[in-house]
């Protein structure tokens, strides 16, 4: 048995300044650049925060010839990211935005004995995982007031089940051939909330006063900007491929090897969650790709 633990946590600043950008006028605040490169611009908070936790254990147990392998592992993370995306003392254009993650997965297979002609492995996969973003674009000036905040938070589960197989067999001493497959299911779902709201002077990040909910998941509201109404996006989604491999190894001498490779594999499909604009919220198939590979591979 094998454990394993990591941690970490970061944290970054990330002040701002005007260099350059305004060459010598000013900007719709009326601000002019400062000739002293080392006069910070920025009036609110900045930075990167980030935290990061993981385990997982590995365990080999030996049913008969074969080996029986189970490896679990958890994570957990989370960030949180500020912007003043305006870099002058004067207005309030400021961003925050990050999200946490809880991730399980778990693998069990069986392996064949190690050094017989014939080699295979059989097993299957399991991952659940939940996230949560959100984000606000706040803004507020001395020359802009009214609606002028927006936030979202969204939460986003996936379950993934997936068996697998691969048979490998030894043709010769010098030509190994080698034959994979995956089926793999996985849903996505979502759910969460978008909307403007009335930002306040002393507190840009006070949504205490929204204006236009454009999105609310669980009273079904898709709404632009003008408040009408927008085709729902739908609130899971679930999809199932067939991937497989083949692969042929051919010694040409001591010290060269001869291989090739066909792969067909996917990438799933996802939510995009983060939300500037009520048309924002979507959701995107799965890509699926065949590669080829061919070369040498020698040592001297």
């Amino acid at each position: 048995v094998l454990f394993k633990l990591h941690g970490g946590e970061s944290e970054q600043g990330q002040p701002l300044q005007h260099i350059g950008l305004l060459d010598g006028s000013t900007d719709f605040d009326g601000y002019a650049e400062r000739d002293d490169e080392s006069a910070l611009s920025n009036n609110g908070p900045d930075g990167t925060q980030a935290k990061r936790f993981s385990a997982s254990s590995r365990l080999n147990l030996t049913a008969g010839e074969s080996t029986l392998v189970n490896i679990a592992a958890y994570e957990r993370s989370s960030s949180l990211i500020y912007s003043d995306d305006d870099a002058n003392p004067i207005s309030q254009y400021h961003e925050r935005y990050g999200g946490s993650s809880r991730t399980f997965t778990n693998e069990l297979r069986l392996e064949s004995p190690q050094g017989d002609r014939l080699e295979w492995i059989v097993g299957a996969y399991y991952l659940q995982d939940e996230t949560n973003s959100f984000g606000q674009l706040a803004l507020y000036s001395p020359i802009n007031f009214g609606v002028d905040g927006a936030a979202y938070d969204f939460d986003v589960e996936t379950e993934n089940l997936a068996g697998f197989a691969s048979l490998g067999y030894e043709l010769t001493e010098r030509l190994k051939l080698k034959v994979g497959g995956r089926y793999t299911w996985e849903e996505k779902s979502i759910s969460g909330i978008a909307y403007d709201y009335l930002t306040q002077p002393g507190n840009v990040f006070d949504a205490s006063v929204p204006n236009l909910v454009y999105i609310n998941t669980d009273k079904g509201i898709y709404l632009d900007a003008a408040g009408a109404p927008l085709e729902a996006t739908p609130g899971s989604r679930d999809w199932k491929r067939f991937t497989w491999d083949a692969s042929a190894d051919y010694q040409l001498a001591n010290h060269a090897l001869l291989f090739g490779r066909i792969a067909r594999g996917f990438r799933s499909g996802a939510y995009n969650s983060y939300i500037a604009s009520p048309g924002d919220l979507s959701v995107y198939d799965p890509e699926t790709l065949t590669s080829y590979e061919l070369g040498v591979k020698t040592s001297w």
